[in-house]
């Protein structure tokens, strides 16, 4: 029997690690798919006329996993947890909210914009049930309500009439070089002369 070639002695080494499983592909080695592939410095792929690398999995698991928790430096996403990137505050915004309830005559902070605060009113002694104001407002204010668009430049403006009914508002703060826009509701309870609030504020620049 003729005594194999170095090269098919090699070539067959090479066919029984890789059906083993283990790591086979070194540095400078051929990468080799469904394999542990190790390597003591960076591997880079390139593309000249589009995108580099694409990479599909079975649905319901992720086409790419990571080894630790460090930050990957400047990796795009066009959504983080499903939510895309309009549905976050960008550059120096920042949003804030609160829930309130009151019981009888009172009022209360329900959110702070630039230099704007959002104040819920209850005036239930009077059976006139709640209603929101914004004060401190250094620009013009607008503020939507029903089928109702107001505009006003005065420093406190009422944005929900004092009412017993249910009232939903959206309402635009200008104030210097920022914009603050208040998203609030109102309801009045007559059995329990309760006014209950809810309010958020988005504050971009």
């Amino acid at each position: 029997m003729r005594r194999p070639s170095p090269a098919i002695a090699i070539a067959v080494a090479a066919l029984v690690i890789a059906m083993s499983g283990t790591a086979v592909a070194a540095t400078g080695g051929t990468f080799i798919l469904g394999r542990s592939n190790r390597a003591t410095t960076v591997t880079s792929l390139s593309n000249s006329k589009g995108t580099a690398l694409k990479l599909s999995s079975r649905h319901g698991t992720p086409p790419l996993t990571v080894g630790n928790s460090v930050r990957v430096p400047k990796l795009n996403a066009s959504e983080l947890g499903g939510i895309a990137a309009n549905g976050f505050v960008t550059g120096s915004g920042a949003a804030a909210g609160d829930i309130a309830k009151l019981t009888g005559p009172g009022e209360t902070v329900l959110a702070r914009g630039a230099s704007s605060v959002l104040i819920g009113v209850c005036d239930g002694d009077n059976a006139t049930g709640a209603l929101m104001f914004i004060e401190e407002a250094s620009g013009s204010v607008v503020w939507w309500n029903f089928n109702v668009v107001s505009t006003s430049s005065a420093q406190d403006v009422t944005v929900t009439p004092e009412s017993t009914s249910d009232f939903v508002v959206v309402a635009q703060a200008t104030d210097g070089s920022a914009v603050s826009t208040y998203t609030a509701a109102q309801t009045y309870n007559s059995g329990t002369d309760t006014c209950s609030f809810s309010a958020q504020v988005l504050t971009t620049r």
